[in-house]
């Protein structure tokens, strides 16, 4: 029997199916969100990654997409060694049309076009949020390492108050002169990890500058001395200022959670700010945390929550934390690499999860 759909190319003209089939397929994690966009759907997931390549799938008879998934690419750090990768998310099937191979041949045009694109050196990885036992099934075709319990990601309500105030800390915006130095810092931490894509001052300051649809959604703030000289950085993109989240799942604990302390709007939309490229020089865990509680408080026009991910074994994991009363969520990074990556090594992981 012949396949009863067809494979083609994301297109601009896909903006309003994506946006239905999103709506139609919320995440099976532990907790099920699907996104709502505020301006098309495709042109926004090129303005958030500029670097995006789709696929979809189409059955006959059926109205809109039957299935999805995405990849952006870029050049990364493994072994320290300078590679093309390709990040895998976005992988949704119709409920209605699941268990027809529709999942695994988005999967294998993924990766055969990673290798067309970026040649056979390429790694190819993707995030899954703990639960999600049908991409886990998908990945399992593709993948050839398997690393569980590295993940981790702090989802922090946005503050209603500012943090105490640091004695010996300031934190500011990040200016134009100071993003050589922020590279170099930013570079120098992460130094030994895989995963991790380099930048430049130049690197930075084109993200700075980007302003889809007229909004500065992208920030980089500093924690300083009084002497003025760099502790921590981090950078910040404001995506509630172009989607929401519509929350349609949540685990008991968090259900708990929410009914006491309203950490979701009862109409259960939740408006993201994503942080990237933590760093901190040796010994200042403490600017580092104090950075991040401010984030809490100066994104909190623009985002309900903030979410920041990270390896548990790198040094991330000593200076951010949750409220005791939020899990840490977890998941799984599914890997395709020529050679297996060290577990010993540390992970850049940044917004992972599918």
């Amino acid at each position: 029997m012949g396949k009863s759909f067809t494979l083609r190319p994301l297109r601009p003209d896909d903006g309003p199916a994506v946006e239905a089939l999103e709506e139609q397929t919320p995440d099976t994690g532990l907790v099920g969100f699907y996104t709502r966009y505020h301006h098309d759907a495709y042109a926004t997931r090129l303005a958030l990654q500029p670097t995006v390549v789709g696929v979809v799938a189409e059955v006959p008879g059926h109205d809109g997409l039957a299935g999805m998934g995405v990849m952006t690419t870029g050049q990364c750090m493994v072994d320290d060694r300078v590679v093309p990768y390709a990040y895998l998310t976005g992988l949704s099937v119709h409920p209605d049309l699941r268990r027809r191979g529709i999942g695994s041949a988005i999967a294998a045009w993924r990766l055969e076009t990673a290798r067309s694109l970026l040649g056979d050196d390429v790694v190819v990885f993707a995030g899954i949020q703990g639960g999600n036992t049908a991409s886990l099934r998908t990945a399992a075709t593709w993948m050839s390492q398997r690393l569980d319990g590295r993940l981790r990601v702090a989802v922090s309500p946005v503050r209603s108050r500012p943090p105490r105030r640091a004695e010996g800390f300031d934190v500011r915006l990040a200016l134009a002169q100071d993003l050589e130095e922020v590279a170099r810092r930013q570079n120098e931490f992460y130094a030994g990890f895989d995963l991790y894509p380099r930048k430049s001052a130049s690197d930075l300051q084109e993200w700075l500058a980007r302003r889809p649809f007229g909004q500065p959604i992208n920030r980089y703030y500093l924690a300083t001395n009084q002497q003025g000289a760099l502790l921590a950085g981090v950078g910040i993109t404001l995506e509630g200022m172009l989607i929401t989240n519509q929350v349609v799942r949540l685990p008991r604990i968090l259900r708990l959670a929410n009914a006491l302390l309203r950490l979701l709007s009862p109409d259960g939309q939740v408006r993201r700010a994503n942080g990237h490229w933590p760093w901190f020089l040796a010994g200042q865990e403490w600017a580092a945390a104090h950075l991040w509680r401010s984030v809490l408080w100066l994104v909190r026009r623009q985002a309900t929550l903030a979410m920041l991910f990270f390896d548990r074994l790198g040094p991330v994991a000593r200076a951010i934390s949750t409220p005791w009363y939020l899990p840490q969520g977890g998941g799984t990074l599914a890997v395709c690499s020529p050679e297996p990556l060290n577990p010993e090594r540390p992970l850049y992981i940044n917004n992972m999860f599918e």
